[in-house]
């Protein structure tokens, strides 16, 4: 009995010893887990802003493009609003120019000759016997030369537009792909 009792005892021993250098072992794991687990963390939290930043951006370029999308939706009608504008003053200009430019003498008043008995010395027509007076021509002139020189600024403001058109198509293209390719990196 004493024999099976020392067996006990060094087995129990033996067990005591693996289980104190199983018990270090662990803490050290345990030790090692927890500073890995501290040094990730700290990683973590700087990446996890970085997402939420990155996150905002998607979000701030995603309200880009519908803006733009809202602002592309608007641009024929307002390139139509353009284009009637540009042709009515266009027909306006032709109008003004052609109503100045003719001599009007079915619409001036004309005073109705009574048969008077002439009066003595009555003063004679500034504009001599038997000239009609055509209108003033300068007024007419003038009107119709501001009316195609906002005809002018009309045309050259749809051609800026229409060059920042084109600017804006590239850039909104060139933004969408590398929101893309940030999108599709961001995902992986």
């Amino acid at each position: 009995m004493i024999k099976v009792l020392s067996d006990e005892e060094a087995s129990d021993a033996e067990r005591k010893t693996q289980c104190e250098i199983d018990l270090a072992v662990d803490t050290q794991d345990k030790v090692d887990t927890v500073t890995n687990i501290k040094s990730l963390t700290t990683d973590i939290d700087p990446l996890a802003k970085e997402v939420e930043e990155i996150e905002k951006h998607i979000s701030d370029k995603k309200a880009e493009i519908v803006e733009t999308e809202k602002q592309s939706a608007e641009l024929p009608n307002n390139r139509k609003a353009d284009d009637q504008a540009l042709a009515m003053l266009q027909q306006a200009t032709m109008v003004i120019t052609g109503w100045y430019g003719a001599t009007h003498t079915p619409l001036l008043q004309v005073t109705a000759h009574h048969k008077h008995s002439e009066l003595a010395g009555a003063p004679e027509t500034s504009w001599g016997a038997g000239e009609q007076y055509d209108g003033s021509k300068q007024s007419g002139n003038a009107i119709s030369a501001v009316m195609k020189e906002v005809e002018a600024d009309l045309v050259k403001d749809m051609d800026s537009a229409k060059l920042c058109e084109n600017n804006a198509v590239k850039m909104y293209n060139d933004a969408q792909a590398s929101m893309s390719t940030t999108i599709t990196q961001l995902n992986s």
